[in-house]
């Protein structure tokens, strides 16, 4: 129960259906550009899928290695389309470049 009380103090919640994960850690310039990012593709779903519920998209940073100083990040995004559930993910080093590519990758995947 520890975790899940960890997990819920680490939300941030946007607008009532938006809900961000594991992102309380970035400075505030940062949360800006991620808030637009992802604000702006949930719209482009809600705008295009009536039976919209919600979407979470959870942030994972690792730690660096010693040769690039630089951590790496997981992303996981989890939209409820009409009681179902889609979700995607993806890794790398640059936070906004993953954000977009987890949106992509779950985009084609509601196409189907």
């Amino acid at each position: 129960m520890e975790t899940d009380n960890k997990e819920a103090k680490d939300e941030i919640n946007l607008g009532g259906n938006i809900t961000l994960s594991g992102f309380k850690e970035l400075d505030k310039t940062t949360m800006v550009v991620v808030k637009k990012i992802v604000g702006s593709r949930t719209k482009k779903i809600t705008d295009s899928y009536e039976n919209f519920e919600n979407i979470t998209v959870k942030l994972k940073q690792m730690h660096g290695d010693k040769k690039t100083e630089k951590g790496l990040f997981e992303i996981h995004i989890r939209v409820v389309l009409g009681g179902k559930q889609t979700v995607s993910e993806a890794t790398g080093r640059n936070l906004f470049f993953i954000l977009a590519e987890a949106f992509s990758k779950l985009e084609k995947q509601l196409q189907k």
